[in-house]
């Protein structure tokens, strides 16, 4: 087992939303057998790249401050007459919100007091489905990685032809990857947010250790990776498990097999989604 005092961990994050009072709010991570045994086999949370996930709206801007940026641009016009340097100025915005998804990773959890039957329809499944019910607290202390580079966030769900954003949020990438259409607002979601940058913290795609290339230079950042690992403790982040409400007497029996071979000691029960 890793000794926490030989790593920074995501408890100590400055300027963290989630002060105190929230440490104890409930959280849920629902996914398939498969990938409950790759959590607990690795020792990581994978880590979505914004420009990597399905939703096209992921990590861009609401309509008007888009435009209200654009318009801010044009104000340099008369400082730089340049043509071309105003068409760089001009496509800035955009630029910003590109990078910003090639460079910003979200790990994503639901947050409710209790399980949610349209997250174990659309992420868990009906039979061999498992949800992790944890807490912000757990997840803050469970994460290895550096504080300067994580963050937790509430997702808001928006229009993004109406939703009205201050250019400045608007400039940040971490602000920009907790706003998504309101089709949404059922996920409910609580994101982490981290950097496309590779560190000692972080796993590859495949599950390998990164090498001394990955670690330093240019092979830190890859703005094709889908994503990344980022090494997690995960005595300290689950609370307890859930199998899905349809699973079977003897599915269930495995995933408590399986939690004891990890030495991971708590309790693992039916879904209770239906009582």
């Amino acid at each position: 087992m890793n000794n926490q005092g030989d790593h920074k961990v995501a408890h100590d994050i400055p300027d963290d939303p989630y002060k105190q009072a929230d440490l104890d709010i409930r959280i849920w991570r629902y996914m398939s057998f498969v990938k409950f045994i790759s959590l607990l086999e690795l020792k990581a949370l994978w880590f979505s790249r914004l420009g990597a996930l399905e939703d096209q709206f992921e990590g861009t801007l609401p309509k008007g401050t888009r435009t209200k940026m654009i318009n801010n641009s044009k104000k340099w016009f008369e400082t730089f007459p340049d043509p071309e340097l105003q068409n760089q100025l001009l496509e800035s915005t955009d630029r910003n919100v590109d990078d910003g998804r090639c460079t910003t990773m979200v790990n994503c959890w639901y947050l409710g007091e209790n399980e949610s039957s349209y997250m174990w329809k659309n992420y868990a499944g009906d039979k061999n489905g498992i949800v992790i019910r944890s807490t912000v607290g757990r997840l803050r202390r469970s994460l290895w990685g550096d504080p300067k580079i994580l963050r937790i966030g509430k997702v808001e769900y928006i229009y993004f032809e109406t939703h009205d954003m201050s250019t400045y949020h608007g400039h940040q990438a971490g602000k920009r990857a907790l706003l998504k259409h309101v089709k949404y607002q059922d996920e409910k979601e609580l994101r982490v947010i981290t950097h496309n940058d590779v560190t000692m913290d972080c796993l590859n795609p495949d599950g390998t250790e990164m090498s001394d290339r990955q670690k330093q230079g240019p092979g830190r950042f890859d703005p094709k990776r889908p994503g990344l690992y980022v090494k997690v403790q995960p005595h300290l982040l689950i609370e307890s498990v859930f199998v899905a409400p349809n699973s079977s007497g003897w599915f269930l029996d495995l995933v408590k097999r399986i939690i004891l071979r990890y030495e991971i000691d708590v309790p693992v029960q039916f879904s209770q989604i239906n009582q």
